[in-house]
């Protein structure tokens, strides 16, 4: 027996061996003068709406691939969607760190509007992004920006072709107004950049030292710590039925001993069939968070947009001007164009659970919701259920 004992002994990993691990990867090749780190995101997902109707479907599979040379003064990003049927460029830029509070980027990549939407999808309090990013973003677009700090302010500057290079976010105008999406960087059709209509970016934030603003869900603990930021998108030339003219979003972020408050608005201006800048309509987004455990998190989200009567009436004057008179076409308008401008407004009520099997590399995230679709002729209620296996590398 004493054998076996000792045996068990030498055998048994201490407890610095046996820690449970945080993270997988990235994988990084090199040194400090030059490096190559590969990454990458797997997400399967099953979508519950309706009794007896079910999705399983790969929400994403991404591949990313980072270089830095030059002592991490230079390097450049690929970022690439693989899903079946889901191929397309996500990220594609070169960056320089002019100082060691400037970054600039440029190419392709997500604008700097709201700290929140700079998160990655595999640090969200909940399953995926809320209704208010499909109306308000941030998108990808080609441009420029410049991150850094002044003193305890951080900001954001960015200038931009206007256009939305992915069917992703802010990408609900175009259907209010009946219009097909584009998705110009799908691989199997990429599209040529439109001509360019210059969109600024500005976003200026203020934050405690000890908050992650990378993850809104306090995984660290500690005392209150808070951050508070406003962003602002303007488009010197928006196209018609498809960018906002105007997009102002005020932040506000409080974490505590592992709770986290997350509060996010919108406000939002379009122009006209003349021109005339007009109210589009505000969105809201509240999350609540609790890191319970090292393995467990719980979430609460409320997401409500609101459209104005004056979008709303833009859009149906659109959908009438292009109404056929010829019977045998008039299917085919009603179809595309037959609920435009009938949103009045939609909102999401999403209580999440989070298993964080390996930190956020391998995680189980679950969520059931409300949601209501307010259009002119009523309101549809809905549930929804969803849970997602995710390995982030």
């Amino acid at each position: 027996m004493r054998r076996l004992a000792l045996i068990a002994l030498l055998l048994w990993p201490s407890p610095a061996a046996a820690q449970w691990p945080d993270a997988i990867g990235p994988f990084t090749v090199g040194d400090d003068a030059a490096s190559l780190r590969l990454s990458g995101i797997a997400q399967l997902q099953l979508d519950v709406e309706r009794p007896g109707e079910a999705e399983l479907r790969v929400r994403r599979l991404r591949s990313i691939a980072r270089t830095s040379f030059a002592g991490g003064l230079l390097g450049a990003t690929a970022h690439l969607e693989l899903a079946p049927g889901q191929a397309e460029l996500i990220d594609l830029f070169v960056e320089a760190r002019l100082d060691p509070a400037l970054r600039l980027r440029v190419g392709q990549l997500k604008v700097p509007h709201t700290v929140y939407r700079q998160q990655s999808p595999t640090r969200l309090a909940l399953v995926d992004w809320p209704v208010t990013s499909r109306w308000f973003g941030a998108e990808r677009q080609l441009g420029v920006t410049a991150t850094g700090a002044l003193g305890p302010l951080g900001y954001a500057f960015g200038a931009f072709g206007g256009e939305n290079r992915r069917a992703a976010h802010a990408r609900e105008l175009p259907a209010l107004y009946g219009d097909a999406q584009r998705n110009p960087s799908r691989l199997s059709d990429l599209g040529a950049p439109e001509p360019p209509h210059l969109e600024l970016f500005a976003r200026l934030e203020h934050a405690h030292p000890d908050l992650d603003p990378t993850s809104q869900m306090d995984a660290r603990g500690g005392e209150v710590r808070h951050l508070v930021a406003a962003s602002v998108a303007w488009d010197t030339a928006p196209t018609a039925r498809r960018d906002l003219l105007l997009r102002v979003a005020p932040e506000l972020w409080v974490q505590a001993h592992g709770l986290s408050l997350t509060l996010v608005g919108h406000l939002a201006l379009f122009e006209d069939a003349t021109g005339a800048p007009r109210p589009a309509g505000m969105g809201a987004l509240a999350e609540l968070g609790w890191h319970a455990h090292r393995h467990v998190e719980l979430a609460l989200r409320l997401a409500r947009v609101d459209l104005t009567a004056a979008l709303r009436g833009d859009a149906a004057r659109h959908a009438a001007r292009l109404e056929p008179r010829d019977a045998d076409a008039h299917a085919a308008w009603g179809a595309q164009y037959g609920d435009a401008g009938t949103l009045r407004a939609t909102q999401e009520v999403a209580l999440g659970v989070n298993v964080l099997v390996i930190g956020r590399s391998l995680a189980w995230r679950s969520d059931v919701a409300w949601l209501r679709v307010e259009r002119t002729d009523g309101a549809r209620d809905a549930l929804r259920f969803r849970t997602q296996l995710s390995l982030a590398l």
